[in-house]
């Protein structure tokens, strides 16, 4: 059944509430600087533009400009983001960037299309699922920050309609935890065993180094196909050897989940704040550095519809029916306040002389430009990063500068907004990558342009 953590019990445990910090028992940051997390955000259905925007009426749509946050009022911030207005110092709005590529390709549907080039830079295909020809920028980050005895990554998800993130490369689509008890016994579960479990567990470690002598052995007699099979079997075997024998060795404080309420508004609720507390305290303990969530579709009636399903009996009337966009208005505003939420606790728990917050890249995006399957004005919300580049910044791309046919509001367009994949770039950049490039290099339009997409975000970035 999924749950849900209690957040005193948490705050407690990390040291918010007069205990110590929650931190590996071998690692502690005074003197050292914490390293960095990156945690991706994907929603479903696009953003109603109208209602998303930060820019007014009379500021410049077709040039580059960027804008502080500092001193605009929470009445002047957009309402689809509004519960973010106390965050505005760590922020980045993007505004005229598009999912231009996925206009090229017609691997399958626009949302699974749209999710695998969001998050990859670069194709997708289908066989009976989407799945992408590169790896997506968690993973990219991840084998560049990630620790080798602990968890790579996470990759979570809840809702309906939701959709895998993650992709390790070419048809190598990462499967999602969607119960917070199973992530949490997962993260914890050693943690929780009695010395004589520990002690199993460091001997299933011994009982690997033997069996991987073995192989090492039984490899010299065996031809080379075969052989190149039993290394590739021998380094998985190490790789678990040494997660075995980190993740008995960490030592910290966690919360433990409550029973989640069996109503489906209740369930969806509650899984946001079970996943975005365990990631928390997942990040704070080091168990790893990068996670992403798939939030999918709330229950209509969270933003006050009696409709069966967000996607289905919303999104897609939204330039049709006032209401349903008004209803599409309310649903990402519901997710802002849930991101807000998550920004709160990130930046409630000390570490290294700052914040959690401090420390990690927070990015939110989607599957689509708009609700009704467009690629056009692909709205992104990036929170802290400051190593990286400065924050509590409104960012506005010209529309219309990409030779890349698409269509937005039903209306076919003859050039799209920048490329997302230079805001991929960025993220990499951000971990140290030395990349200029996520996913593809270059694409050509319709008409025969030919379209760099290498580069991290220019201008006003």
């Amino acid at each position: 059944m999924p749950a849900v953590l209690n957040r005193r019990d948490l705050l407690r445990a990390l040291g918010l509430g007069g205990a110590g910090l929650c931190l590996p028992s071998s690692r502690a940051w005074a003197g050292t600087a914490p390293p960095r997390r990156l945690l991706v955000l994907s929603s479903n259905n696009g953003v109603w533009w109208d209602g998303w925007r930060m820019s007014g009426e009379n500021d410049a749509p077709d040039a580059s400009w960027s804008r502080s946050l500092a001193k605009v009022p929470e009445t002047e911030f957009s309402a689809c983001l509004q519960p973010l207005h106390r965050h505005r110092a760590r922020l980045n709005v993007l505004e005229g960037l598009s999912l231009a590529t996925a206009e090229l390709d017609q691997a399958g549907f626009r949302h699974g299309t749209g999710l695998v080039h969001a998050w990859t830079g670069g194709w997708s295909f289908f066989r009976g699922a989407m799945f992408a020809e590169s790896p997506s920028i968690d993973q990219l980050v991840a084998q560049q920050i990630g620790l080798p005895d602990r968890f790579a990554s996470l990759e979570v998800g809840f809702g309906e309609e939701m959709r895998p993130v993650s992709h390790g490369g070419y048809q190598l689509q990462l499967p999602i935890e969607r119960d917070p008890v199973a992530l949490h016994r997962r993260l914890f579960g050693l943690g929780e065993a009695t010395p004589e479990e520990q002690a199993s567990a460091m001997m299933r470690g011994s009982v690997l180094d033997w069996v991987a002598g073995r192989t090492s052995a039984l490899a010299a007699t065996l031809a080379p196909a075969d052989r190149q099979k039993l290394t590739q079997h021998h380094e998985l075997v190490r790789q678990l050897e040494t997660r075995l024998s980190g993740l008995a060795t960490v030592s910290c404080d966690h919360p433990r989940p409550d029973a989640t309420p069996g109503q489906p508004e209740a369930a969806w609720e509650h899984s946001v704040t079970a996943f975005f507390e365990m990631i928390a305290t997942a990040f704070s303990c080091d168990l790893t550095r990068v996670a992403t969530v798939s939030i999918g579709d709330p229950p209509p009636s969270l933003v006050g519809s009696k409709a069966s399903a967000m996607h289905g009996d919303l999104a897609h009337y939204v330039y049709d029916d006032a209401s349903a966009a008004q209803h599409m208005v309310d649903y990402q505003r519901l997710l802002a306040g849930r991101v807000a939420e998550l920004l709160d606790l990130l930046d409630s728990i000390p570490e290294g002389g700052g914040t959690l917050l401090d420390h990690t890249l927070v990015v939110w995006g989607n599957e689509l430009g708009d609700p009704a399957h467009g690629f056009e004005k692909y709205g992104v919300v990036m929170a802290g990063g400051e190593w990286a580049f400065p924050t509590g910044r409104l960012i506005h791309y010209p529309y219309g500068t990409t030779p890349i046919e698409g269509w937005s509001a039903g209306q076919a367009l003859n050039h799209m907004g920048l490329p997302h994949q230079h805001l991929l770039v960025t993220i990499a950049q951000a971990f140290g990558l030395n990349v200029d490039h996520v996913g593809l290099t270059q694409a050509m339009g319709q008409r025969g342009d030919l379209i760099s997409l290498r580069g991290g975000l220019p201008g006003p970035f």
